[in-house]
């Protein structure tokens, strides 16, 4: 008798236990979903922080909840506990591709892009290969100063989606650092047609490659029409004053030198 009333003790408590565990998993569950939804508004996500934290206490060996705080952490540029949050996610599994990936984003700003390479190339062995893993690893490849590497990885980004403007935007930085200033000239006026690309950077980057081929007229066409997009832009009227001493336009530089004077002035007060 005694055997059979021990025997149904231990079964409440298995029972109970697992009831109390299945209560637990949908209120952290509860709490990560809010905490999502949270984290997409600026004005909720401090509150969104505080649920993924409550979510994580319930369920600390949860690799998802802490991939998603850190994606957020690092969204609010709160970097080392991003970092912190990326490792957690990792030792708890370490297949977990948004950890692995944000990890990357994350040491990439904090100026270790060697480290966010090999970061993101455990992700990209975790995902299906696409256009903007191959744009994240070129520009990862580019702040590394590795440029053909990043060139090779953002040719194959292109390739894959021809509209992908923050694949042009990185292959242009990378091609003005290899001096390769046909090819920036031709990226240059494919992102002019797009409404994706701040146009009088795009027109500021294509006017340098014109420069450097010596078509000092097309570059100097190209800065007057980046003025009309930003005309107190400082950086626009010193390369149009850098043109103009180049090729001896006297009142050209007397203008641009006068504007600068002015900008400097206002800037200043």
């Amino acid at each position: 008798m005694i055997k059979i009333f021990a025997g149904l003790v231990l079964f409440c408590l298995i029972f109970g236990f697992a009831d109390s565990a299945k209560a637990s998993n949908h209120e952290a569950d509860q709490l990560f979903k809010k905490a999502t939804a949270e984290s997409l508004r600026m004005e909720t996500q401090d509150q969104a922080l505080k649920h993924y934290a409550a979510a994580i206490a319930l369920e600390p060996r949860n690799a998802v909840y802490h991939a998603g705080q850190a994606a957020l952490l690092y969204d609010l540029e709160e970097d080392e506990a991003a970092l912190v949050a990326c490792n957690k996610a990792i030792k708890c599994n370490a297949k977990n591709s948004d950890a692995w990936r944000v990890k990357a984003k994350v040491e990439g700003r904090l100026k270790r892009p060697n480290d966010g390479i090999a970061s993101l190339n455990v992700a990209m062995t975790l995902l299906p290969l696409t256009a903007p893993l191959l744009q994240e690893r070129g520009r990862l490849y580019r702040l590394a100063g590795r440029y053909r590497e990043a060139e090779k990885d953002l040719d194959q980004a292109i390739v894959m989606q021809p509209n992908l403007a923050g694949a042009y935007i990185e292959r242009i930085m990378v091609n003005t650092k290899l001096k390769q200033w046909n090819k920036v000239i031709s990226d240059c006026s494919i992102g002019l047609k797009t409404d994706a690309m701040h146009h009088e950077h795009v027109l500021q980057q294509r006017s340098e490659a014109k420069f450097e081929l010596h078509d000092y007229d097309g570059a100097t066409d190209d800065l007057k029409r980046a003025l009309k997009h930003s005309p107190d832009n400082i950086k626009i009227h010193q390369a149009l004053l850098k043109i103009y001493k180049k090729v001896g336009d006297t009142k050209g530089v007397s203008l641009e030198t006068e504007k600068i004077r002015q900008l400097n002035e206002i800037f200043a007060k």
